[in-house]
């Protein structure tokens, strides 16, 4: 028998999802300064990662790499968020909004936090500027967001105005 990890059922749990399709922006731009390197092995438990299931979909041209996730995994990123967002998660907060989302969730965990402290930490992990935003293709980005509107409705992103034809 293997190892059952102890967790105890009444912690405190959070975590964070952004908004799909900057989600995919950012994830193409990072993934293009490491030249597509491979993120663990599908079917390897011990050495497997969240974007496993895109390995082989990149492409340095942003609306070819959208492509092939729409084609082979569509709605990846309303997937992903559904393997962290389960009913035992307390707090789910919102990329954009991370200092302040977090302070909430630390000043839950440490009362008396100085937010202060969150605050003056600066931005890391940013996609390289060498890396330009890449422009979408309308009729993908339309279809990226119709694959991803479970995401935008279940974490209150707006949808208003949105063209799902």
């Amino acid at each position: 028998m293997g190892w059952i990890p102890k967790i105890d059922p009444n912690a405190f749990s959070f975590c964070f999802v952004r908004e799909p399709l900057s989600w995919y922006v950012s994830f193409w731009r990072f993934m293009e300064s490491v030249s597509w390197r491979p993120s663990g092995d599908v079917r390897n438990p011990y050495h497997w990662h969240p974007w496993t299931v895109l390995n082989g979909l990149g492409s340095s041209d942003f609306n070819e790499f959208m492509s092939n996730v729409n084609r082979k995994r569509p709605g990846y990123v309303t997937e992903l968020y559904g393997w962290y967002v389960h009913p035992g998660i307390r707090f789910v907060g919102k990329q954009e909004n991370l200092q302040e989302d977090l302070i909430k969730v630390l000043s839950i965990l440490y009362p008396g936090l100085e937010a202060k402290s969150i605050r003056e930490i600066p931005a890391l992990n940013e996609s390289p500027i060498h890396i330009k935003k890449p422009i979408w293709d309308p009729a993908l980005r339309r279809e990226t967001f119709k694959l991803e509107y479970a995401s935008y409705v279940r974490y209150g992103y707006p949808v208003d105005g949105a063209d799902l034809r």
